[in-house]
């Protein structure tokens, strides 16, 4: 006993003369803290540490919680042994360093409280705080309770921080999991679809999930501490009174179906269990089964009527050919007997001709896979070896592999109506196909279903084209609105239709055509299609148009040869007095001057008026011409007025250029050119043109003479020159009436021969190109 005093004497004497006995707590930490170069800190060596630190770290290592001392301005870290796990790989080496540095990966989580709890004494207390810490190299998710507290030395100053904490990570894990299990056990509870209630000795409600409280129409709270009898007083007297208490007197499970009484009569499926607290009872719902058993029942005797209604036949085939069960309509179709069923000689294998094996294959197999078939259409042959045309399918019976149902129908009318009708329809279209009309067919919602060869030959495309409302882009751009407008009318009114429409050739020419349709209704009164044909009227609409030109045309020429019929006397006068008047020898060469252009000018209006007669009254004779003469002559005409407006004139013409024709119309329609050229352009240049050439018409080449007549004048708007040769169309608005290029080209075309015109009215360059052909030797008029 005195050698064990002595020596611990003598280690207490070893420890201080080391410095160590500051730090007297045993333990593998105190060992470290020891025997650590804490010069190499900030602390400084042991020798030279407070009270206060000594007297910490004592406290620190001797305490049994996992516990860090933080000490002074770099919160050096020391711990005990209770806190060297959570330390990890970082112990020993992170002792004695600053605790910045011992937990970079979460010092943003906590450091900040650490460094209020060292600079103003906060105190901190925190549970179940997720914290990061590195372990084992990796960066783990780690819960915390933990605690700082201020250490403070004698005279109150803040000389570092004690930190107690605990891993509560299994902690929370186990409690989560806990939580989870009654959560996933009540949300089963609740989420089930059947009733859970447990009741006690008493027959009071302990619990009732909240499916089964909505069964009934109430809450769970409003079951709990209920008697059971006082919630539902029918029942006591009910089965679920017998029930609940033959289960509890005789310890054995119940099992029933009930109505439970009161204004919801809802049928439950119960099923009770006694136990040592009293009874637990599942329940489920089963109205609707109940409900579903009823429907089921009036089911099958609304089959059996329909079975034994004759409305079709109806049969219980197997897939092995036979006939479990027919109905008289099935027997009356196939002609066998209800005897002939008794002796299994009615099976639809055999009635069926070999051609329909491989469909009856397919659509048993349907019914197999997806409990019926597509119905489908077929024969079978009646047992006077006739085929009769049927519609069947089969449903294949519940819980049943191989009996099915099948529905059979006599189709032998609807075919014959529906040959009719083939017989009807190819008839039509053997007449649509051969009229001279386009024919065509639109169904109950307007679009197009059928047109005759006439359309596809004119439209030049395939039928399909046309199908819908696929003829529409034929239709000229004009037409459109108004067509459509009219159609939508007629279709939603169900009276015929009726418009006229240009449509387009497939060589792009537009001809009017007179469109009718009407409706064809079913007996009901509503329209199933439309029949209607296209009429060409481009021929008699053009006759017509040309009749009101000509009757136009007529009425100027009779006003415009008696202008010029009064014009023509007096004009006889005029000249005579001036001819007379060049007679005399006395007047002055000045004077003469005057009256010989006096006489030229007389000479130019005799020559219009004359032109003007000839527009109404034409010559009787064409004669063998050279149009260079006719142009020659035109010019002269023109001389004046050409010079007063400073055009100069560019005469080419090939002299031989000979045509057979009317000469004075000729030189009408060259006079009414040049005229035209004359009221557009000013200071500008006439460009004249004759040679022989030839142009392709009428599918050869026909000899002939081209004139050109060309200006630099204002030119006509595009507008315009669409519709130049139409009478009563001019560029002249003040002046003009509009008939003399209508009137050339008659004159042109009459001698068989074409005038076309080029023009520019926009930009720098303007000016007009009249081109005219006249064949050479061409029969004209009465030649």
């Amino acid at each position: 006993m005195v050698e064990e005093q002595f020596e611990k004497v003598r280690e207490q004497e070893a420890a201080l003369r080391g410095g160590e006995g500051k730090v007297c707590a045993a333990g593998e930490m105190a060992e470290c803290i020891r025997e650590f170069a804490w010069e190499r800190t900030p602390l400084g060596a042991m020798e030279g540490w407070t009270d206060t630190l000594v007297g910490a770290v004592n406290m620190v290592l001797e305490t049994q919680f996992p516990t860090v001392l933080l000490w002074g301005p770099e919160l050096v870290v020391m711990y005990n042994d209770g806190y060297m796990p959570f330390m990890a790989e970082k112990h020993p080496a992170m002792l004695g360093q600053p605790g910045k540095r011992v937990w970079p990966e979460a010092w943003h989580l906590f450091g900040s409280k650490l460094e209020a709890t060292f600079a103003r004494g906060e105190r901190f207390y925190l549970e179940n705080q997720l914290i990061p810490v590195v372990r084992q190299g990796v960066l783990k998710d780690v819960y915390w309770t933990y605690g700082y507290s201020p250490i403070r030395d004698a005279v109150g100053t803040i000389c570092g921080v004690m930190a107690i904490a605990i891993d509560v990570t299994e902690k929370l894990t186990a409690e989560r999991e806990r939580d989870e299990i009654a959560a996933s056990l009540k949300h089963t509870l609740e989420s089930t679809t059947d009733g859970l209630a447990t009741l006690d000795k008493e027959w009071r409600y302990t619990y009732m999930n909240e499916q089964g409280a909505r069964m009934v129409g109430l809450r769970p709270a409003d079951f709990v501490g209920k008697v059971v009898w006082d919630l539902f007083p029918e029942a006591l007297q009910a089965e679920f009174g017998r029930e609940y208490r033959l289960a509890v007197e005789t310890g054995q499970p119940r099992h029933f179906d009930a109505l439970l009484p009161g204004p919801l009569s809802v049928w439950l499926e119960c099923h009770c269990y006694p136990t040592e607290l009293g009874l637990s009872v599942y329940f489920r719902n089963v109205s609707e089964q109940k409900a579903t058993e009823n429907a089921l029942r009036v089911s099958e005797s609304r089959f059996r009527k329909l079975f034994e209604s004759d409305l079709m036949g109806i049969g219980i085939p197997d897939r092995f050919g036979g006939f479990r069960d027919c109905n008289a309509e099935l027997l009356r179709l196939t002609g066998y007997t209800n005897a002939d069923q008794d002796a299994g000689l009615v099976r639809w294998d055999v009635m069926t001709p070999p051609e329909y094996a491989e469909v009856d294959a397919t659509h048993i197999k349907e019914a197999l896979e997806r409990g019926s078939c597509t119905p489908y259409e077929k024969e079978y042959i009646r047992k006077d070896g006739r085929r009769v045309p049927i519609m069947c399918g089969y449903a294949l019976l519940e819980e049943c592999g191989d009996e099915f149902i099948g529905f059979v129908l006599d189709l032998s009318r609807q075919k014959e109506v529906e040959r009719e009708l083939r017989e009807r329809e190819e008839r039509f279209r053997v007449l649509a196909e051969s009229m001279p009309p386009m024919i065509w067919m639109s169904d109950s919602e307007g679009e197009n279903i059928y047109c005759n060869r006439r359309a596809r030959d004119y439209f030049g495309v395939e039928e399909a084209e046309t199908m819908g409302f696929g003829w529409k882009r034929f239709l000229h751009p004009e037409d459109v609105a108004k067509t459509d407008a009219i159609w939508k009318r007629s279709f939603a009114s169900s009276e015929p239709y009726a418009d006229e429409v240009r449509l387009r050739r497939k060589d792009g020419v537009y001809r009017y055509f007179l469109a009718r349709a009407v409706p064809i209704k079913n007996e009901a009164g509503e329209v199933e299609r439309w029949i209607g044909s296209s009429t060409d009227i481009h021929d008699q609409k053009m006759a017509e148009e040309a009749l009101r030109r000509s009757e136009k045309l007529a009425t100027a020429g009779r006003l415009a040869a008696s202008i010029a019929h009064e014009i023509n006397n007096p004009l006889a006068g005029v000249t005579n007095a001036l001819y007379l008047a060049l007679l005399d020898k006395s007047l002055g060469e000045e004077t003469l001057g005057y009256l010989k252009t006096a006489e030229e000018e007389l000479q130019r209006v005799s020559q219009i008026t004359t032109q003007t007669l000839r527009f109404h009254k034409q010559s009787k004779m064409a004669a063998r011409v050279d149009v260079c003469d006719i142009v020659d002559s035109v010019l002269a005409l023109f001389r004046g007025r050409l010079a007063g407006k400073k055009i100069a004139v560019s005469l080419e013409c090939e002299r031989g250029a000979f045509t057979t024709c009317f000469a004075d119309e000729i030189r009408q329609v060259v006079a009414n050119l040049v005229s035209n050229a004359l009221d557009a352009t000013s200071e500008g240049r006439l460009r004249v043109r004759v040679r022989r050439t030839r142009s392709w018409m009428r599918g050869l080449w026909v000899e002939g003479v081209k004139l050109v007549v060309a200006d630099t004048g204002q030119g006509i708007p595009a507008v315009v020159v669409e519709h130049i040769f139409e009478p009563f169309v001019t560029t002249k608005e003040a002046t003009g009436i509009g008939l003399g290029l209508w009137v050339s080209e008659g004159i042109v075309r009459k001698h068989g021969g074409w005038i076309r015109v080029r023009s520019l009215s926009e930009g720098n360059a303007t000016g007009t190109a009249f081109s005219i052909f006249i064949p050479a030797d061409e029969r004209v008029g009465g030649i």
